[in-house]
């Protein structure tokens, strides 16, 4: 029997897991193709660093718009145009031209409006993002539409970015007067700030499993990002993919200790960003096209993959299983991005329609 989506109100903002419980039994029915300048120029404007990290293709301007009055209001995304993986960790190569035509992944969406862009989910259909009305805002929206919301000490911006089944968020934040990114655990209502021991301009986590371990990234002091693993006892490892001279960022982690994200290699002076797998110290890359752009977000426990392709002015979403990629979009709408995927594998995402509006998504595809 479905539990009223109103039991969350029962509980308060400290035991926030339960309150993911009680939706569990609340199951609604359960950036595709060439999506790119608003959703990446919202996201850009509250300095989110999976797309500052490709703003130099874009010519955007990250870092120093964190401040209240650089707020992200829901503005019209009129002009977007959506212009296993480690099975026994065998990687099947994927180095097609993204002209080629990709099967279409098979979806079934939930639609909903929250209070600004999602970034993250759990198995409970429960989502994180960004209030796009108060950039300092975190919310955690519930699967029956109910919505929380939360704000680190002194907070300029706060974004969500993943959510585990026990309840326990993570993202970063930045603090009135400071552009320095900081990483964040919220279980309950125990908040944690954490900042890499090598980080000089900021640190950024990205995801949790539910051992509360956390992937994310560090930026050095010449704005080079390394990717980390952060064990819940506080245990660091470092996941910086061989030769990656341009940077590495761990982006999604399952139960199972397998990590995906991007890396970039320089060449010629030239940047070229590149999908990536990582388990037990076995390292491959993956790559959607010939061309460079590849970026693995996030990975389920049955090693699903869900990332994104970008070249140009080219936004692709895709899922990525038993080497086959699939282009992931909400039908009707202009464009679509996708943000991560959950341990059984519920998808989250955003959509931007031609009228203007925008709605979030969670879904299950194959």
């Amino acid at each position: 029997m479905a539990r009223s989506p109103e039991c969350t109100e029962q509980y308060p903002q400290k035991v926030r897991d339960t309150a993911d419980i009680c939706q569990r039994d609340v199951q609604p029915h359960h950036l595709t193709l060439l999506f790119l300048p608003t959703i990446l120029y919202r996201l850009a404007e509250a300095s989110n660093p999976l797309v500052c990290s490709i703003i130099p293709l874009l010519q955007f301007r990250c870092g120093g718009r964190d401040s209240p009055q650089h707020k992200t209001p829901r503005s019209p995304m009129s002009h977007l145009r959506l212009h296993t993986i480690f099975a026994t960790l065998v990687l099947f190569p994927a180095t097609l031209s993204y002209s080629q035509q990709y099967t279409q992944a098979s979806c079934t969406f939930n639609l909903f409006q929250a209070p600004g862009l999602v970034g993250g989910v759990n198995d409970f259909r429960t989502t994180v993002g960004q209030s796009s009305s108060n950039a300092a805002l975190g919310f955690v929206r519930y699967s029956g539409g109910n919505v929380s919301y939360f704000s680190p000490p002194n907070a300029a911006s706060t974004n969500p970015s993943g959510r585990n089944d026990g309840g326990a968020s993570v993202g970063f934040y930045t603090t009135q007067g400071s552009s320095i990114r900081k990483g964040f655990i919220l279980q309950g209502s125990t908040f944690t700030s954490f900042t890499h021991p090598k980080a000089v301009h900021g640190t950024v986590l990205t995801a949790n499993n539910k051992y509360n371990s956390t992937v994310g990234y560090f930026f050095d002091s010449a704005n080079i990002t390394h990717g980390f693993k952060r064990y819940s006892n506080g245990g660091l490892v470092s996941l910086n993919y061989p030769g990656a001279s341009g940077g590495t960022q761990a982006l999604g982690i399952n139960d199972y200790g397998t990590v995906v994200g991007s890396f970039v290699s320089i060449s010629g002076g030239n940047a070229f960003e590149h999908g990536f797998l990582y388990h037990g110290g076995t390292w491959a890359q993956v790559d959607y096209s010939t061309n460079p752009g590849t970026s693995l977000d996030a990975i389920s426990n049955t090693n699903v993959v869900v990332g994104h392709f970008q070249w140009l002015s080219t936004y692709i979403s895709f899922l990525y299983a038993n080497g086959v990629f699939k282009n992931i979009f909400v039908p009707n709408a202009d464009s679509t991005q996708v943000t991560d995927i959950s341990a059984k594998g519920v998808i989250s995402g955003n959509a931007a329609y031609s009228d203007g509006s925008v709605k979030e998504f969670t879904a299950t595809c194959k």
